[in-house]
C-alpha cells in the first residue's frame, strides 16, 4: 500500500503543474482578450483569480456570484483538452502553455489509471 503512495506523489506534482498552465492561459486570456474572458463566462484559474473575483473570496455573501466564474473555470479546462480555440492560435505563448497543459493532464490521467490497477492487482 505505500508503494501507491510513494507513485502518487510525481502525479500529484504532474495535476499541480496542469493547473498552473490553465492559470497561465486564463491571464492571457484575461489580458489580451478581456471581450472574450467576459463572453466565456468570466473564468478563474484553479490558483490564479482576476481582481475583478479576488474580493469575493473573503466575503461568504458574495460567494455565490462566484458559482458562473467557477462553472466557466470547469468548462474551458475540458474544453482546452480536445479543442484549440482561435485566441490561442498563433500565440506561441498561449500555444506553449496548452501544450504542457494536454501533456501534463495525460500524465495525471495515465499515473492515477495505473495506480488503480496496481492497487487492484495486488488485491487479488
Amino acid at each position: 500500500m505505500e508503494y501507491i503512495i510513494i507513485f502518487f506523489i510525481p502525479f500529484f506534482f504532474c495535476l499541480v503543474g496542469a493547473f498552473i498552465n490553465f492559470d497561465r492561459l486564463m491571464r492571457i486570456l484575461y489580458i489580451e482578450n478581456r471581450e472574450l474572458w467576459e463572453a466565456n463566462g468570466r473564468p478563474c484559474g484553479f490558483f490564479w483569480k482576476p481582481k475583478e473575483c479576488a474580493g469575493m473570496f473573503y466575503n461568504p455573501k458574495e460567494l455565490i456570484n462566484l458559482l458562473p466564474s467557477y462553472a466557466a473555470c470547469n468548462r474551458l479546462a475540458f474544453e482546452l483538452l480536445f479543442k484549440t480555440p482561435n485566441w490561442i492560435k498563433g500565440n506561441k505563448r498561449a500555444e506553449k502553455y496548452l501544450f504542457r497543459l494536454r501533456i501534463l493532464v495525460l500524465l495525471w490521467n495515465l499515473g492515477i489509471i495505473s495506480i488503480f490497477i496496481a492497487y487492484c492487482a495486488s488485491k487479488c
